[in-house]
């Protein structure tokens, strides 16, 4: 599931870093041709940035959200349980320790036989 986030961030970062570049590469051949000015081919990459930027925070909020309703989906632990229990475990596991195990020795029971006459 982590590589899977992981991959699905990084896929959404390649496609904006290659629309960002394709973008840059139109204004600047518009600029050469003389059909825009270099002032309307700044502001152009300025809203693409911020509209990208306002875009990338929805996504991030959306795959937190995701990932939060799966993680209640399947049962997930969260980290700070889990920490808690490690933390429980180690206490017990050093209480543990401190006090040796006492096996219990059962007692072995004399039966004294009387002796026979013959």
């Amino acid at each position: 599931m982590k590589d899977f986030l992981r991959n699905s961030v990084l896929f959404g970062i390649g496609i904006f870093s290659k629309a960002q570049k394709d973008l840059e590469k139109t204004v600047n051949s518009l600029i050469k041709k003389n059909k825009i000015s270099k002032k309307e081919g700044k502001e152009m990459l300025d809203k693409f940035l911020k509209e990208s930027k306002k875009t990338e925070a929805k996504l991030h909020a959306h795959i937190k959200k995701e990932t939060v309703r799966f993680a209640k989906k399947v049962s997930l632990a969260k980290q700070k349980d889990l920490l808690a229990l490690e933390k429980r475990v180690k206490k017990l596991e050093a209480k543990k320790s401190k006090k040796p195990v006492k096996k219990k020795v059962a007692k072995k029971k004399v039966v004294k036989r009387k002796s026979v006459k013959k």
